[in-house]
């Protein structure tokens, strides 16, 4: 039918058990496809899975969903603690022990000071953004809360003067309290068959990245500009060797020099 108010078209209608019938065949023609992609997509992954970043994803995957989450933890006679802090407590001990708990009083001195020595002329801004470059965009941050992709953002005058804190902190000896902040968090093991226990938890240490980049600017500039960055087998080493050298710079140099 036509007319000034347009054009009418009549379809032939079909059954309601022809209509049942085609969604059933779509439906099983969509499930088939998607399984055929799914097992495509699942072989190149398990192809590519050639980086210890990617086994790890593939391992959380065969350990599945099991609730690992840190709870209340067992003491010595099995028996759980009554509150969180008395929890943290074990774990502290467990990890880190024989530390020490205690306030470290702000450092309040203020003074002026030339920080263009030779001592320090291998922290450049070049330095201190290949520093910073190296880090994952979206690695978990310290108590600050800043992201490497926060400083990879940084401009010329801001890198400038993180150029200019760590001279001075190097030249100082002296390492601001902010930078030397760090978030333990404990990881549960693959594995393990009772998350209520201590052991059954690894920890790891959420740092500053500003104190990361002053490692490693250290680590690629002091003496070697081809140093690598430490493995994790020699890290802890490797900071301790930096804070000694960063707490006894001045007075050896000062010793030097008479």
């Amino acid at each position: 039918m036509t007319g000034g108010e347009g054009i009418l078209v009549s379809f032939p209608q079909k059954s309601r058990e022809e209509n049942f019938s085609l969604l059933i065949a779509a439906r099983s023609s969509f499930s088939r496809l998607a399984r055929r992609l799914k097992q495509k997509e699942w072989a190149n992954f398990c192809e590519e899975a050639n980086s210890s970043q990617k086994m790890a994803r593939l391992n959380k995957f065969f350990q599945g969903n099991e609730n690992k989450t840190l709870g209340l933890v067992k003491d010595s006679n099995n028996e759980y603690y009554a509150t969180p802090e008395a929890s943290i407590n074990l774990l502290m001990d467990t990890h880190f022990p024989g530390s020490l708990s205690y306030m470290v009083k702000p450092h309040a001195t203020a003074i002026r000071m030339e920080i263009e020595d030779q001592e320090v002329e291998f922290i450049s801004p070049t330095r201190v953004r290949k520093a910073i470059w190296s880090f994952g965009d979206l690695k978990a941050a310290g108590p600050d809360k800043i992201k490497p992709i926060v400083l990879k953002h940084l401009g010329d005058k801001a890198v400038n003067k993180l150029v200019e804190f760590f001279k001075a902190s190097s030249l100082l000896g002296y390492v601001p309290l902010q930078w030397r902040d760090s978030k333990p968090v404990f990881i549960p093991k693959p594995g393990k068959s009772e998350y209520s226990l201590a052991n059954s938890f690894r920890p790891i240490s959420l740092s500053s990245f500003i104190m990361k980049a002053l490692e490693k600017v250290w680590a690629t500039g002091r003496g070697n500009s081809n140093t690598k960055t430490p493995s994790v087998e020699t890290s802890a080493q490797f900071v301790e060797d930096i804070v000694r050298t960063l707490l006894f710079l001045p007075w050896w140099n000062t010793l030097n020099q008479q």
